[in-house]
């Protein structure tokens, strides 16, 4: 699964919370053994992934589902902001000609 945290956050320390989440979880197999990845410098956030794996696929969703809703708490407790894309838009208008009122 693929996260993004904000440009503040201390790579080091989310690569414990994610790591620490991903472990904690008794469906998650420990061989092999859970992986946190700093994937890129994104746009607007720092780009993770973490990787699992689970012994039965029918595990696959509600593990994801779990992991979803633990990595969120974990990083909220840890005071780790996940970013909202943010754009910044320039807006050009062509000259305009005056209009005839009566067409």
């Amino acid at each position: 699964m693929c996260l993004e945290v904000g440009y503040d956050s201390d790579p080091a320390r989310v690569h414990e919370v994610l790591l620490a989440a991903a472990t904690a979880h008794p469906l998650v197999l420990k061989e092999p053994a859970p992986a946190v990845l700093f994937l890129k410098f994104g746009e607007s956030a720092l780009e993770f992934e973490v990787r699992v794996f689970v012994r039965d696929l029918a595990n696959r969703l509600p593990v994801t589902h779990d992991l979803h809703n633990g990595i969120l708490r974990a990083l909220r407790d840890s005071g780790i902001e996940i970013p909202f894309p943010q754009r910044d838009v320039h807006w050009r208008s062509a000259p305009v000609e005056p209009r005839n009122p009566l067409d």
